[in-house]
């Protein structure tokens, strides 16, 4: 390693044999030798001459790196890498500006809860590693909420939402996936809770109580909610939110403020 940034890194200067220094826990680059083999492999071939990996700096921090990399070989040595050398440029700037804006796109910017698009992302991780046998999942909507805005206006529509948002971190578990699916709709992955609709329902009915109870700038103005839910059991994701769907029609059609779990 050398040139005029070459002291801001942990990496020694010379590494005298560097798949060993790979295996060593005291290592200042994320590199691994099976990782440093493809690389070879790669760059044999002709290809794949960029790789992304972190580096410890002087101070002790990782940061990200570009490396971009080039093989040496000769015929003479039956095709066997000589040397590889590069260049490695900190990009630990725009990974963070990256992260950022992915983490803007998982959760909803009013509420603080999942993003339709992180809730479906973490129950996907969630469901790879793990059985939905026993998972609660549950759609909520605010009763009549058009009429609400156009009576109340935007900003009050905006404060019932996040309001219900709060409530929801507050009654429900750190491990259940909670979600401002879209407009006034709410989304609940509830883990493993199954053998608890009695719980769960009394939760449900805590958080109804509570926005029939909301106020606005000291008025009070109270808010109603239909709640559908189901069992997942061996339901898909899709399948699923059908079925939640289905019991929360079921809430509308025989009058709204309610909630109803279908087990199948």
């Amino acid at each position: 390693v050398f040139g005029s940034h070459a002291d801001q890194l942990s990496i020694p200067a010379v590494i005298p044999d560097f798949r060993a220094y790979l295996d060593t826990p005291e290592k200042g680059i994320s590199l691994t030798a099976e990782q440093l083999e493809q690389l070879l492999t790669e760059g044999m071939a002709g290809k794949g001459y960029e790789a992304e990996l972190e580096c410890r700096m002087s101070d002790g921090e990782w940061q990200h790196f570009r490396f971009i990399f080039s093989i040496l070989s000769t015929d003479e040595a039956y095709r066997r890498p000589l040397s590889m050398i590069g260049y490695l440029t900190n990009v630990e700037e725009a990974y963070r500006e990256k992260e950022n804006l992915l983490q803007m796109s998982l959760f909803d910017k009013l509420t603080g809860l999942y993003s339709r698009e992180g809730a479906e992302a973490e129950i996907t991780k969630y469901m790879q590693m793990n059985s939905p046998q026993n998972d609660i999942l549950m759609i909520i909507d605010v009763d009549h909420f058009k009429a609400f805005n156009d009576s109340y206006g935007h900003d009050c529509g905006d404060a019932v939402l996040v309001s219900v948002g709060r409530h929801l971190k507050q009654i429900f578990r750190r491990g259940d996936i909670l979600c401002r699916w879209g407009g006034d709709e709410f989304f609940l992955y509830l883990v493993n809770a199954a053998g608890n609709t009695q719980q769960i329902a009394d939760r449900l009915l805590q958080l109804q109580k509570a926005m029939a109870e909301y106020q606005y700038e000291g008025k009070a103005i109270p808010v109603t909610l239909s709640i559908g839910g189901t069992i997942v059991a061996e339901h898909s994701l899709e399948e699923a939110f059908k079925q939640a769907d289905r019991a929360l029609y079921m809430v509308k059609n025989s009058g709204r403020n309610d909630t109803r779990i279908l087990s199948e």
